[in-house]
């Protein structure tokens, strides 16, 4: 049974200055305008950046501790009184945050096989700043889940948009290691964190952080109000959109139709995608023979097939651009809003492939049932901001 230790966070000071500067998207975003909205925005030190005259591409790294150890002299960031998991709110979605054991049995990732260069850049930044920044999180799909998140009384909460509006605050909700049960939880978000916890390696003798046991984490049950953002693909140009189309029509039926149909069309085909062009021009694609897998028992106790949905967005890159395209030099743009990749084709920008809309449950009974995606194929919201509590391990009491 896996056990969610609680862990002393780190918070910016009110000398920091107002959290609307000071933290990072979760999900990403540019990082220089972040960055510039004040010297002690959190991008400064979880993001490193690279500068020309740098004598070494570590050294980045090496100017991330320096931030930390600056804002602690300074007083900006300050550990929390003793050790705590946090319950946070985020786009109405309930999340748990804390520590778990790197071997806690049944974690797996939602995605296929990370590569070790997008493993490094997480493992030197903890390497160089002994600091979990960006949690990983872990979709829990048990109702064992809501438990836990149900522990708090009064819910202490945070809410944050792209623009860096903060709306309340969060706290601590318990103050003792906590028992859950699970028989398998996914990585959704922060892999590279996780894996990089998995090979950091602390040296220093004497020291009492379990760095190489534990890591941090953000559970999110799958009952959450969260979304589940879908990429969208969008390329500059196709240099032959006939006869692609064409292609397509050999394994798919092909429903021409403005492109301003295209989410109600998907919502209403499982299993389809969509081709959006300049002028509003658009396809609906739908597989001649839609598989039909058996039904799979959940640990919810159903019997419940994985949805087809999920099974097209799973195998769409591999299935079937690999197959229309050479994806290395199309140089695709990705949108997770549908919205952008519409407005992107329409006023000539590329053509579009919309995928289908996926639910949390969806992609949970989906993941359950064995299916892996590509990395990139979604994103889960709600991502928890960086900068709002992270864990500097120097204050970790065993």
């Amino acid at each position: 049974m896996p056990v969610l230790r609680p862990f002393v966070g780190t918070r910016f000071s009110a000398e920091a200055g107002d959290l609307n500067v000071l933290l990072f998207p979760g999900d990403g975003g540019p990082r220089e305008v972040f960055a510039e909205r004040s010297p002690n925005n959190i991008a400064h030190a979880a993001i490193p950046e690279g500068r020309s005259d740098d004598r070494s591409r570590y050294i980045r790294y090496a100017r991330s501790n320096a931030a930390i150890f600056e804002w602690q002299r300074g007083s900006l960031i300050q550990a929390c009184d003793g050790a705590s998991t946090f319950q946070l709110l985020l786009n109405n979605a309930w999340l748990a945050l804390g520590l778990i054991e790197l071997d806690t049995p049944g974690v797996e990732s939602a995605f296929e096989a990370m590569k070790p260069s997008e493993r490094e850049p997480a493992l030197r930044l903890l390497e160089a700043t002994r600091t979990a920044f960006r949690p990983t999180v872990l979709l829990v799909p048990e109702r064992d889940m809501e438990a836990l998140i149900r522990e708090a009384d009064t819910g202490a909460t945070a809410e944050f948009d792209l623009d860096g509006e903060v709306k309340g605050e969060i706290a601590p909700i318990l103050d003792e290691r906590v028992s859950f049960s699970f028989n398998k939880a996914f990585i959704v978000a922060g892999e590279a964190e996780w894996q990089a916890a998995r090979a950091f390696r602390d040296d220093d003798e004497g020291d009492t952080v379990p760095a190489r046991n534990l890591a941090l984490v953000a559970l999110l049950p799958s009952s959450a109000a969260a979304e589940v953002e879908v990429a969208h693909f969008v390329f500059p140009a196709l240099p032959n959109e006939e006869g692609i189309l064409g292609k397509l029509s050999e394994t798919h039926h092909v429903t021409p139709m403005h492109s301003s149909r295209l989410p109600a069309w998907l919502e209403s085909h499982p299993g389809s995608f969509g081709v959006a062009a300049e002028g509003g021009e658009g396809y609906g694609i739908l597989p001649s023979q839609p598989a039909t897998p058996e039904p799979v028992a959940t640990d919810y106790g159903q019997s419940r097939a994985p949805m087809s949905n999920a099974r097209m967005i799973a195998s769409f890159r591999e299935g079937v651009l690999d197959g229309l395209l050479e994806l290395r030099s199309a140089g695709a743009e990705i949108h997770y809003a549908p919205a952008a990749a519409y407005r992107a084709a329409n006023s000539g920008g590329g053509v579009a492939f919309l995928l289908p809309p996926l639910s949390l449950n969806e992609l949970s009974d989906a993941l359950v049932a064995g299916l892996r995606f590509s990395r990139g194929a979604f994103r889960v919201s709600p991502s928890i901001p960086l900068g709002l509590v992270f864990w500097n391990q120097k204050d970790y009491v065993a």
